[in-house]
């Protein structure tokens, strides 16, 4: 791991700003990231100081997915190894205080899976958000049970089966996001939402998450136990999609 600090700690009064930081990789989650990540979750959770936290991307993007070299081309990254794994960005946590994205620029993946996760969200109208599991040749039904669980019915199976990408405007009318704000104005949006949600007693507020976060726990249960026996990370055409990413080429798929 870089002597970088990958995901930067930031708490003032009861508010942190947990900013993920490999801007020239536009955020994109090598596993030293999602380590990082996961211990800077761990640290908010036990910070008896801290009551909300805003997760926010350094430079260009809020967090352009998983790293095509670390770890989509890996074998940690396919789920052969020890590679930590982004499920754990809020389920495996005590205290379920809340979590606000703050995003601009691109959310992909599981970047955008890490705005499905948190509780409320505000982007600028910089932000893209897209599905890039189909396009990598990889199963994104986690993904869309996550965004029919928001009620997102015929948005989520455009977004999952045609894997293009969708605006900050898109996003707020489908409700994907719970607010838009002009280009730059995220993080001032997302710390005003926190002082509201700081107006209220904190145990009620942590009750609510405990309740929508245990949703989510039971719809990865079901999704993983429909995508157990799912291979794709072992085909042809995966490996191609990968290569062709790294080349900067146009894919050429065999169905096998």
């Amino acid at each position: 791991m870089s002597e970088k600090e990958l995901v930067t700690y930031t708490r003032k009064g009861r508010i942190v700003e947990l900013r993920l930081n490999r801007p020239e990789k536009l955020n994109a989650l090598s596993h030293e990231l999602v380590a990082a990540l996961g211990d800077a979750m761990y640290r908010f959770d036990v910070d008896a100081d801290a009551w909300i936290a805003m997760l926010c991307g350094e430079g260009r993007a809020f967090c352009a997915g998983a790293d095509v070299s670390s770890r989509i081309g890996s074998a940690a990254g396919r789920g052969v190894g020890r590679g930590s794994k982004v499920t754990v960005l809020l389920n495996e946590y005590e205290n379920t205080k809340p979590v606000i994205a703050a995003v601009h620029g691109y959310a992909c993946g599981a970047g955008f899976r890490f705005v499905l996760h948190s509780d409320l969200s505000v982007a600028d109208t910089t932000a893209k958000f897209q599905l890039t599991e189909i396009a990598r040749g990889l199963d994104a039904s986690q993904l869309w049970a996550e965004m029919n669980l928001r009620g997102f019915g015929t948005f989520a199976d455009d977004l999952a089966i045609t894997g293009r990408a969708c605006d900050a405007q898109e996003a707020y009318d489908r409700g994907v996001i719970s607010r838009v704000v002009p280009a730059g104005k995220h993080i001032e949006a997302a710390h005003e939402m926190a002082e509201q949600v700081l107006g209220n007693p904190p145990l009620a507020v942590r009750a609510m998450v405990r309740t929508r976060r245990s949703r989510l726990r039971q719809l990865e249960a079901q999704t993983g136990a429909v995508r157990q026996e799912r291979t794709l990370h072992l085909t042809n055409d995966f490996r191609e999609s990968v290569a062709a990413l790294k080349e900067k080429r146009k894919p050429v798929y065999t169905c096998t």
